[in-house]
C-alpha cells in the first residue's frame, strides 16, 4: 500500500494558476492522495468555483481574509493531520505544476534513505521549461544568504542554468524550498509546522534548519519535477521589499551564533544593501521602493516586533 499524502497549498486572488496545478495533479500516476486548498478571502467567490470544478478530488477551506501563505499552509496541515492522518504532507505552491510522477518519485526518496525529513522535487522556470530554479541550496549564516546555483544575485544577473543531464542523483541539502516540498509526519511530531512569524519568505529556510537540528536528512530527489512561475519573488510593490529583510534579520537573530550575526551584519551593510539601493534605483528605476527597503532594514535591526 503507498504511503498517504496530502497536498496543501493556499489559494489568494489565483484562480488561474490552482486551476492550472489542480488540473497538473489529476495526472499523478499516485493513488493515495488527497488535496486540501486553502482559500485565503479571495475576490470573486474563487473558493466557490474551484468546489464546482473539482468536487470531492479536493477540500477547500475558506477564510474571510488573508492569512499569508504560511498561516495558510498551516490550517491547512493541522486540517490534513486531525482529518486525514497522512504519512506525508506535501506543500505546494498554487502557481506551481508538476509532472505525472513527481509525487511518486519524492516518496520514493523519503522510503530509500533513512532519517529523511523533507523532500524536494527538482523544480525548473515554468516559462523556460528546462531552465532550473532548484536543485538544493546551501545556506550561510555568516552572510545570512542562500548559495546555490538559483541564488538571488545569478538572478539579478541574468545568469542561467539549463538541465544537461549533469544533475542526475539525489542529494542531502541545508534547506528545501516551500515551491514543493515533502515533510513526513514525524517531523511534524518533533518539530511542529512552519513559523507562522515567517509570513512572507525565509519560512522554508526556517523550517529547513529547524528539522537538521531535529536530527532529520533533507535530500533533494532528482527525478521528481516540477514547474514553478515563481511571480512573487519579482514583485515590485514594497511587500517583498519591506519584509523580505526584516525577516532576515529575525532568522539571524533565531539561528546564528554571536560572531555568525556579526559577520551577517558586516556582508549585509557592506555589500547586499548597497547592491540593491543600486538594484531598486538604477537597474528597475523604481527609487520610490527604497523607502520599503530601508523601513524593513531599520524594523529588522531595531528587533521591532513582529506581529
Amino acid at each position: 500500500m503507498e504511503p498517504k499524502v496530502t497536498i496543501v497549498f493556499p489559494n489568494w486572488n489565483g484562480l488561474e494558476d490552482t486551476i492550472e496545478c489542480l488540473t497538473s495533479l489529476k495526472d499523478l500516476d499516485y493513488i493515495n492522495y488527497n488535496i486540501v486548498v486553502v482559500d485565503n478571502g479571495s475576490r470573486n467567490n474563487e473558493a466557490k468555483v474551484l468546489k464546482e470544478m473539482f468536487g470531492n478530488y479536493i477540500h477547500v477551506i475558506e477564510n474571510e481574509k488573508n492569512m499569508g501563505a504560511v498561516g495558510a499552509n498551516i490550517q491547512g496541515m493541522e486540517f490534513a493531520l486531525e482529518n486525514y492522518k497522512p504519512d506525508y504532507l506535501m506543500s505546494l505552491n498554487n502557481d506551481a505544476v508538476v509532472a505525472p510522477d513527481c509525487l511518486k518519485e519524492m516518496v520514493n526518496t523519503a522510503q530509500t534513505y533513512s532519517g529523511v525529513g523533507i523532500v524536494g522535487a527538482k523544480v525548473y522556470w515554468y516559462d523556460e521549461p528546462n531552465r532550473i530554479q532548484f536543485v538544493g541550496h546551501k545556506f550561510s549564516p555568516w552572510i545570512g544568504d542562500v548559495l546555490g546555483v538559483t541564488s538571488g544575485i545569478l538572478r539579478v544577473l541574468g545568469y542561467k542554468i539549463y538541465d544537461h543531464g549533469q544533475y542526475t542523483e539525489d542529494r542531502e541539502s541545508d534547506i528545501i524550498a516551500g515551491w514543493c516540498e515533502l515533510i513526513d509526519k514525524r517531523v511534524v511530531e518533533k518539530i511542529g509546522l512552519f513559523n507562522p512569524i515567517f509570513f512572507f519568505g525565509w519560512d522554508d529556510v526556517d523550517y529547513s534548519i529547524r528539522v537538521k537540528k531535529g536530527g532529520f536528512k533533507i535530500v533533494y530527489s532528482h527525478k521528481a519535477r516540477a514547474w514553478h512561475k515563481y511571480r512573487s519573488a519579482t514583485a515590485l510593490d514594497g511587500h517583498l521589499q519591506y519584509h523580505g529583510p526584516r525577516l532576515r534579520f529575525y532568522l539571524e537573530r533565531l539561528h546564528t551564533t554571536k560572531l555568525q550575526y556579526l559577520s551577517f551584519l558586516f556582508f549585509f551593510f557592506s555589500m547586499h544593501l548597497p547592491l540593491a539601493t543600486a538594484y531598486y534605483a538604477l537597474w528597475v528605476r523604481k527609487p520610490w521602493l527604497l523607502k520599503f527597503l530601508y523601513k524593513g532594514v531599520w524594523d529588522g535591526l531595531t528587533n521591532k516586533k513582529i506581529i
